[in-house]
């Protein structure tokens, strides 16, 4: 880990990373692939790296980004990363997860260890394209986690890929449905919609899903049997 006893300046935004990897293997994602297996750093490790900050930005206004993939990958490790906040007397902090990872019975600990912006990739607000995805999350679970945490002050960053295959008028305006649908605005929640890209490591670049789709082009570059490219970027506008 960085040793921040050794750095001249601190940025207002401070990164660390507690895991290497997610045990999701969403179709238009590289990171399995690039990271395959879960590297999880001790909770010894990561309290002592968070001291170290604590020591250098004592009650400023700065804030930790967790930058791993996914920081709550299990109820287990949720206890983990927010009782090492807790200990070391950090209050502000930011991270990836997915919202159903959140609910009635965590959201005490999560508020407790200071979590202030939880980015989360919803991705469609359609059940189809959430299974074509492999995204392998519920809506009713994902809008409940959004819920709970704007219920708690937590600021939610939602983002959505637009034009994964099997993308058509009727998904899009189901994601739309699906936003205007959250009961959310106790805090300072958005959402961010992106056009598709389609990585080299992704499923989205495999023979067998380039077949089953119909994908041709690779990058931000693409077409598929039911959306191209230019027609994702102006679902996101």
């Amino acid at each position: 880990f960085t040793a921040w006893d050794y750095i001249d300046d601190i940025p207002p935004q401070i990164p660390i990373r507690t895991s290497v990897g997610c045990p999701f293997r969403c179709r238009f994602c590289d990171f399995y692939q690039l990271f395959p297996k879960i590297f999880l750093r001790s909770v010894d490790s990561v309290k002592e790296e968070l001291h170290l900050i604590k020591k250098r930005i004592g009650n400023s206004n700065a804030i930790v980004h967790v930058t791993d993939d996914n920081v709550f990958l299990n109820q287990k490790r949720i206890e983990e990363v927010c009782n090492a906040f807790i200990e070391t007397g950090i209050q502000r902090w930011m991270g990836f997860m997915r919202a159903s990872s959140v609910n009635s019975g965590n959201i005490g600990l999560i508020r407790q260890s200071g979590l202030m912006i939880s980015l989360l990739g919803i991705e469609s607000g359609d059940k189809g394209q959430l299974k074509r995805m492999n995204k392998l999350q519920n809506i009713p679970d994902i809008k409940n986690g959004i819920e709970i945490l704007d219920q708690n002050g937590i600021t939610c960053i939602l983002t959505f890929v637009m034009g994964f295959p099997g993308e058509t008028q009727e998904t899009i305006m189901n994601t739309a449905s699906f936003l205007n649908g959250l009961d959310i605005g106790l805090s300072s929640s958005s959402y961010m919609a992106f056009p598709l890209t389609i990585s080299p490591f992704s499923d989205l670049a495999k023979k067998e899903f380039r077949e089953k789709w119909n994908i041709k082009g690779y990058g931000d570059k693409w077409e598929h049997y039911s959306m191209n490219s230019n027609e994702a970027k102006e679902a996101c506008s």
